[in-house]
């Protein structure tokens, strides 16, 4: 419950357009924290697994994924970008 599939209009290379599915996240889900800090992101990527891996390798997968089919997501670019330089914290 913590995304909604929703259907959205998109461009792709060329100029056509297409209808998509996406998943957008639901704000009231208890399990939504709201907008971190890049530091908070990368701290909360680092130390999260569920049943099919890491968080972190499903940052690198879909990163992957979107770069074979020529798309870029620039907010995930920085994250990755993030997670590969700031510096390991212990936890608080």
């Amino acid at each position: 419950g913590v995304y909604r599939a929703r259907w959205v209009d998109v461009s792709i290379a060329g100029g056509e357009r297409l209808r998509a599915l996406t998943f957008v996240v639901n704000c009231t889900h208890p399990r939504y924290v709201g907008r971190l800090s890049m530091e908070d992101t990368v701290r909360q990527v680092r130390t999260s697994r569920g049943r099919l891996g890491t968080c972190e390798a499903y940052v690198e997968s879909l990163l992957a994924q979107l770069a074979a089919m020529k798309v870029r997501d620039a907010a995930m670019e920085r994250l990755r970008h993030a997670l590969r330089t700031l510096p390991h914290r212990a936890p608080a």
